[in-house]
């Protein structure tokens, strides 16, 4: 999960259902978070020391600044980063680099990295225990419902933003 967070090569929630059928939803759910928590410091750890200018090389420019713009303001991006880490479709792994160039507290930061991915988490690793346990018609529900918030959130993205943020 770390790692994901780090070089983003595979969605987080992927590794969660895997970490549910690895450990249950608890455990799998408690792992995820850390490995996520993990890599968010670094990224933000990271962005914070190298700077604006290096890590703009990294993104698309017109995306990076879309959040950019947002996230300057420490206390108006708290609202932005929560909901975007709440909610899925957002680029979370950008929002992680570009908090670390915001005014927001390091400590803030990993709270609302924690609050905001739970209940995504705890969904992934709920769908991936199902599976383990043989109720597959449990999983295919739990997958399905997250396919549809998916699509909706995605659908409605733009709106999303200029509510939360």
């Amino acid at each position: 999960q770390a790692l994901q967070v780090i070089i983003a090569p595979i969605p987080g929630q992927i590794l969660g259902s895997i970490a549910g059928v690895l450990f249950g939803t608890l455990h799998g759910t408690v792992y995820s978070l850390i490995g996520v928590g993990v890599g968010s410091t670094v990224v933000f750890i990271f962005a914070r020391r190298i700077g604006r200018p290096a890590i703009q090389r990294f993104f698309d420019l017109d995306r990076f600044s879309r959040w950019d713009e947002r996230l300057i303001d420490g206390n108006g991006g708290v609202a932005l980063l929560f909901g975007a880490f709440l909610l899925p479709t957002f680029p979370d792994d950008l929002l992680c680099f570009v908090a670390g160039l915001s005014n927001i507290r390091l400590r803030t930061f990993i709270i609302l990295v924690l609050t905001g991915r739970a209940p995504t988490f705890a969904l992934a690793a709920y769908a991936g225990s199902n599976v383990i346990d043989g109720r597959i018609i449990l999983f295919i529900t739990t997958v399905s419902v997250v396919i549809l918030l998916w699509s909706f959130v995605h659908y409605y993205r733009d709106r999303f933003i200029d509510l939360i943020g």
